[in-house]
């Protein structure tokens, strides 16, 4: 094994560590702030908190819980991303045929941020200077944008 501790016993502590590892990940991460809501433990002590919640986070069982949630919350969010560029694609397919070109311009520059082909510039004043960046993935050919 490696190190963790094992899967708890009784059903009443399965809730808890279940309801636990959802809370902690609707929070952000926020381990301490989980266990404050799940176990009803005195706010004032929160270093009592935090180790708890790290002792939690380190059974097996809970680290089993985290990877499963976060493995369908990908798949989630694979099915709602497809869906989303499928009806992009409709929409600038129907702007095209209606000559709507200020919707079909919304609609490639919402698909070009998804898709991380979108390079965004930001102008920063230094001293009265304007100084302007661009950010994108360097990993990604600038030259593939879909227009």
């Amino acid at each position: 094994m490696s190190g963790r501790k094992p899967i708890p016993k009784s059903d009443k502590i399965k809730k808890k560590h279940q309801a636990f590892v959802q809370e902690y990940l609707i929070n952000g991460n926020n381990a301490a702030q989980a266990y404050l809501k799940v176990f009803k433990k005195d706010k004032s002590d929160n270093v009592y908190c935090a180790r708890a919640a790290h002792q939690l986070l380190m059974t097996q069982y809970c680290q089993d819980l985290i990877q499963k949630e976060r493995d369908d919350m990908d798949i989630q969010y694979q099915v709602n991303k497809g869906l989303l560029v499928k009806e992009l694609l409709d929409t600038i397919n129907d702007c095209k045929v209606e000559q709507d070109r200020t919707n079909l311009l919304k609609s490639i520059d919402i698909l070009n941020k998804m898709s991380g082909n979108y390079t965004e510039k930001r102008e920063v004043n230094v001293n009265g200077q304007g100084i302007v960046f661009n950010f994108h993935d360097p990993n990604k050919d600038d030259n593939n944008l879909i227009t």
